[in-house]
């Protein structure tokens, strides 16, 4: 009996069950045990920090006032003496003549030395003003040498100008204003050097 495989009567042979391929293990050589693969790291939770509290911190002086006097008593005393030095050249080595001096307290007389002395004591008393104005910018302006540097510039103006109005010989008004400018020009630049090391930069 010939079995048709298009007849759905004929009864087909039947199939052994299906049975999944297995997967041969990587093979181990004798007397090397299995190492076991490494499983994907477990991140922790993370752990919750306190939040930074602000420290208070008093703000810096705009200027060392310690630092600031002691440079300011030093210029005084130099620029006296850059005075009384520059007008000793002025007339007994030069032998020029200049002008007198405004002679605040009246202790001059009409001797040179005199004259000398109160040039001195005069420059003295302007640059005792001059750090004192310095010192009133650190505390207020925004830029304290910027102000005070053209504050310099216009007396150095009034005092070079001023000689050529008050006599009409050129010699001693030119010996006069060199004296001023010299003058004025130290009072400029000792101040400025105290105030770089006794003002803080951010108040500059």
């Amino acid at each position: 009996m010939t079995s048709d495989p298009n007849d759905p009567t004929t009864r087909l042979p039947a199939q052994p069950p299906y049975e999944p391929p297995v997967t041969p293990a990587a093979a181990v050589p004798a007397g090397e045990v299995p190492v076991a693969q490494p499983t994907a790291p477990q991140h922790a939770a993370p752990v919750p920090q306190a939040a930074a509290v602000p420290i208070a911190v008093a703000p810096e002086p705009r200027i060392n006032f310690a630092r600031y006097a002691g440079g300011a008593l030093a210029a005084v005393v130099v620029c006296a003496l850059i005075a009384w030095v520059l007008h000793y050249v002025l007339t007994d080595l030069a032998n020029l003549t200049v002008l007198s001096p405004p002679d605040v307290l009246g202790t001059s007389d009409d001797s040179t030395g005199g004259q000398r002395g109160a040039y001195a004591f005069d420059t003295a008393l302007i640059t005792v003003a001059a750090a004192i104005v310095l010192a009133l910018l650190a505390l207020g302006a925004p830029r304290p040498r910027l102000f005070f540097g053209w504050l310099v510039v216009l007396l150095m103006i009034v005092a070079v100008t001023l000689p050529f109005t008050r006599v009409s010989e050129p010699g001693d008004a030119i010996a006069t204003a060199v004296l001023h400018l010299v003058v004025i020009a130290a009072i400029w630049s000792l101040l400025a050097g105290v105030a770089g090391r006794a003002i803080r930069p951010g108040a500059a």
